[in-house]
């Protein structure tokens, strides 16, 4: 099967498909060698209300006071991380946000909506993968109670 790439200046086939490799990168280099044959494409990380609309496609049912809430603190958490930098190496992503939602709607509505009014967040081992960043949130939280 051919592979095209049109552009309006010219026309590039290749007679086998590229290999994609898609990765946050967020974690360690990659080898200069690998990085001079990719190209690099930035995806800015999602506003809120672009967030909202994930969970939404998510979790249908889902109130949507949860839905505010649950995203707004979890901004929250990823800003004061960023606050961090160099103490927690790995900020929160979209993919424990989802995990973390699921673990709030096993509680009820009011319940969840009261664990996330209150310091510290709920479900901490969910968000947080590594034992430095857990307590570093806790020592910020305190600070900013």
């Amino acid at each position: 099967e051919e592979v095209r790439v049109d552009d309006k200046e010219m026309e590039i086939s290749a007679k086998a498909a590229p290999i994609l490799f898609i990765t946050s990168n967020d974690e360690k280099d990659l080898p200069d060698a690998f990085l001079r044959r990719c190209l690099f494409h930035y995806v800015k990380f999602p506003k809120f209300e672009q967030i909202v609309h994930i969970v939404k496609a998510r979790f249908p049912d889902i109130a949507d006071e949860l839905t505010q809430k649950s995203v707004s603190r979890f901004l929250e958490l990823r800003e004061l991380m960023a606050e961090e930098t160099g103490r927690s190496t790995k900020k929160v992503s979209t993919s424990e946000l989802l995990d973390w939602i699921q673990a709030l709607n096993q509680d009820t509505l009011e319940e969840a909506l009261q664990k996330l009014s209150q310091k510290p967040l709920p479900y901490l081992e969910v968000l947080l993968k590594s034992w430095e960043a857990h307590i570093s949130y806790l020592r910020l939280s305190e600070d900013t109670e």
